[in-house]
């Protein structure tokens, strides 16, 4: 295991040379710099292993990410992920529909992104795809 907070966990899998960040229910809790702090920590380690996929696991994430914080994700994180050659990134996500439609805008709104991205209702489904 790569990162363990209250809010998520991030491990690296070696035979797939890819990563799983799995938001926890305490993501409820979080606050605008909390949860930027806890994106960062995903750069970080997605700087440090270079994975070519990433699984979001968001069925327990609770945080709703309002525009403002949709941007800084797209500058900060996602053409991050993007630059260090990570192909696909599949998202697991709730079926709270604001919480979908928030992690879909981000996503739509960046346009330099490079990585292919899909949306699922279950893990196994993401994997087969990653």
């Amino acid at each position: 295991m790569e990162v363990n907070t209250i809010y998520q966990t991030i491990e690296w899998q070696k035979t797939k040379e890819g990563m799983v960040q799995t938001w926890k229910a305490a993501s409820k809790q979080l606050d605008q710099e909390t949860f930027k702090a806890e994106m960062v920590k995903l750069i970080e380690t997605v700087k440090s292993k270079r994975p070519v996929s990433l699984i979001v696991d968001m069925r327990r994430f609770e945080f709703i990410v309002v525009p403002e914080i949709q941007n800084w994700v797209n500058v900060n994180i996602n053409l991050k992920i993007s630059k260090v050659g990570c192909k696909k990134v599949a998202f697991v996500v709730s079926h709270d529909l604001f919480t979908k439609v928030s992690v879909e805008q981000t996503i739509k709104e960046t346009k330099e992104i490079s990585f292919k991205s899909e949306y699922f209702d279950n893990f196994s489904d993401a994997l087969k795809w990653i």
